[in-house]
C-alpha cells in the first residue's frame, strides 16, 4: 500500500508542478483503506472544481493503466473540510480575520483572531479580561489547530 501511496502522491506533485492553474495547490491528505482512495487538496486561493478533476484524472489514469487496486475503486477528490486541522502553515493565511483555536504542544489553547501569518510565526488577537493580547506562536509549538466555524 504504501507504494500505491507513494505514486499517488508523486503524481500530484507532478501534476501540480505541470499545470499552470494548480500552481497554488497542495496535498494535504492522502488516505487509502480497502478500495477506496481520499485526496484532500488545498490551495493558496481558492480551491476550485476545475482543481479536482484535475487531479482526479491523473490519479484515475494511472489506477485504471496499473490496475494496481483493480478494476473498481472509489477515488475521492475534495477540499479537507471546514472541520479539517490545519496541517501547513501556508493554510494559515487565507484564514487571516478568522476565529481559530490552536493546541500547543504543551497541551495548552490558544483562542482568538489570526491576524498575522509571517515567516513561521502567527499572531492571534484574543481578549484577556476587557483589554486586547497579541499572543505570536511559532508554528512548531503548535500541535493542531482548527478555524472556529461561527454559525
Amino acid at each position: 500500500m504504501e507504494v500505491i501511496l507513494s505514486k499517488i502522491q508523486n503524481i500530484i506533485q507532478d501534476l501540480i508542478s505541470s499545470e499552470e492553474r494548480l500552481k497554488d495547490a497542495f496535498l494535504v491528505d492522502l488516505k487509502i483503506k480497502d478500495k477506496k482512495i481520499e485526496v484532500f487538496i488545498d490551495a493558496d486561493g481558492p480551491v476550485s472544481y476545475d482543481k479536482f478533476r484535475t487531479i482526479s484524472r491523473g490519479i484515475e489514469e494511472y489506477l485504471d493503466e496499473s490496475l494496481v487496486i483493480g478494476e473498481i475503486y472509489t477515488l475521492d477528490v475534495s477540499s479537507p473540510g471546514a472541520d479539517a486541522p490545519l496541517k501547513f502553515l501556508r493554510q494559515y493565511e487565507k484564514h487571516i480575520g478568522r476565529k481559530i483555536k490552536a493546541t500547543l504542544i504543551d497541551g495548552s489553547e490558544v483562542e482568538g483572531k489570526l491576524i498575522l501569518v509571517e515567516n513561521t510565526t502567527i499572531s492571534i488577537e484574543k481578549k484577556v479580561k476587557k483589554e486586547i493580547e497579541i499572543q505570536h506562536l511559532d508554528f512548531k509549538e503548535i500541535d493542531k489547530s482548527f478555524i472556529v466555524l461561527a454559525f
